[in-house]
């Protein structure tokens, strides 16, 4: 992929993601495979490798961070309007 800098994969779902590099290198794989090109990298599935694996979301510290900060922001978003029930 070092020969196409400008491409850019965006999905809001880091699996899904994921998935659209990996094809994107069987892709650019294949075609070298086709080319004469030895000593290529072995062609991966899809989901061999999960995005959320990839990218550290699996990792305990920070599933305990993200747990942490759901819990704290679903408390303040409760407080509030808990509080915005009393003034009225």
């Amino acid at each position: 992929m070092n020969d196409y800098p400008s491409e850019v994969f965006v999905h809001p779902n880091i699996d899904k993601c994921w998935q659209l590099v990996q094809k994107r290198v069987n892709m650019a794989t294949q075609l070298h495979q086709c080319l004469g090109k030895v000593g290529l990298p072995p062609l991966r599935e899809p989901d061999e490798v999960s995005g959320y694996e990839l990218y550290g979301f699996t990792s305990p510290h920070i599933i305990t961070v993200s747990i942490y900060l759901h819990s704290r922001s679903l408390s303040v978003s409760l407080g509030s309007k808990h509080l915005y029930h009393c003034k009225t």
